[in-house]
């Protein structure tokens, strides 16, 4: 077995979850016509009429001042992160935060199905967390066909359903680390190079630089979290079953400069075969994390959705998650970001979340605020 982190560790590890608010949110006054507060220019201009235009010039000024207090103080124009920092964004408290991550991201293969099953989550309103893999056989992901196209064009549609992170480089198997590894064990010459080329590849192929680095087989070491942290990643996110053994923890946490953001299950059941888990322990582990009140990490793989009957297991699953009250779906990026700004944080009964314009998109089924 590969020797445990917490032999060699100089860094500290952090739970992720507490950390300051910083107020942010957008709000305007809308544009009207010219107001005549109590029409004093049509007064005789006497020494008494004099004093009354005055007082009520004075009056009229007042309440335009209260009105565009009440209304900058509450109608939020957009998004809580384009919003002015000295305007507090629209919070509620929600049960639980729940994160889908589908993995696999390539060019040639079972494209149908890949855009079929990304359709459910537009249809959904859930956003996902795109993992692509930049190198299949010896091409560039932006060589080849038609997908960077087609990503480009549903995120400009979507920019708030999907975020592409780096999915490895090539996705091989290039050690024995924890039974299996495209970069633990690896040199950190080795690493970084493959990360800043795959870095590069997707940024030409979907026109934006990823922030999350998901590593193929869930599996990394040290290296690998200083050098994604080092080429400038927000989060990493591997599996719970690697983070249990490597790093003694399965929620999120921070070591090494870098966000670690494990996944919580997985859909697939047996990967011989390819067979999903039954329902009842797909929503046993969400119930479990809902319970709880802790993160929920769904990994999917979209080759696994090639059918239609698949295919409506999740869109099962997500309805599942939206029955219940105070759900926040979000991206593995949308959740770090808002952890190191404040605008997401743990509190005993829950999280408090930021809204945006159209909350019941954020928050599921009514949650409490």
């Amino acid at each position: 077995m590969t020797q445990s982190p917490n032999e060699t560790n100089d860094d500290v590890v952090e739970a992720v979850g507490e950390y300051s608010p910083e107020a942010t949110g957008d709000a305007s006054l809308p544009d009207g016509e010219p107001r005549d507060h109590g029409r004093g220019g049509y007064l005789p201009l006497s020494p008494d009429a004099s004093v009354s235009l005055r007082r009520r010039l004075l009056t009229g000024v007042v309440l335009v001042v209260i009105l565009t207090i009440s209304i900058t103080g509450t109608l939020v124009a957009g998004p809580y992160v384009n919003a002015p920092a000295d305007a507090s964004p629209p919070t509620h408290r929600v049960q639980t935060i729940v994160i889908f991550r589908n993995d696999d991201i390539q060019p040639y293969y079972r494209t149908e199905t890949m855009r079929a099953v990304d359709r459910i989550f537009v249809e959904e309103s859930v956003p996902v967390t795109q993992g692509i893999i930049p190198m299949t056989g010896d091409r560039p992901i932006d060589e080849t066909d038609d997908t960077c196209t087609y990503l480009r064009r549903r995120h400009r549609r979507h920019p708030e359903l999907f975020e592409f992170a780096l999915h490895g480089y090539t996705h091989e198997k290039l050690t024995a680390f924890y039974s299996g590894s495209e970069f633990g064990g690896l040199s950190p010459r080795n690493q970084l190079e493959r990360i800043q080329k795959g870095t590069k590849i997707v940024k030409q192929c979907v026109g934006e630089r990823p922030e999350t680095f998901v590593p193929p087989m869930n599996t990394y070491d040290n290296t690998t979290a200083k050098k994604v942290a080092q080429v400038g990643y927000q989060t990493i996110s591997g599996g719970s079953w690697f983070t249990r053994e490597y790093y003694g923890k399965t929620s999120p946490f921070r070591a090494h400069g870098v966000s670690h953001v494990p996944n919580s299950a997985s859909f697939v059941a047996d990967w011989s075969t390819n067979r999903f888990r039954n329902d009842t322990e797909l929503t046993d582990d969400f119930d479990r994390a809902y319970r709880n009140g802790t993160v929920y990490v769904q990994m999917i793989h979209y080759p696994t959705f090639d059918t239609p009957a698949k295919r409506e297991r999740l869109r099962q699953f997500i309805d599942y998650m939206q029955s219940k009250e105070g759900v926040a779906f979000m991206t593995v990026d949308q959740y770090t970001d808002g952890i190191q700004r404040g605008t997401i944080r743990r509190v005993d009964d829950g999280w408090i979340v930021p809204c945006t314009a159209d909350c019941d998109r954020t928050v599921r089924s009514g949650a409490a605020g």
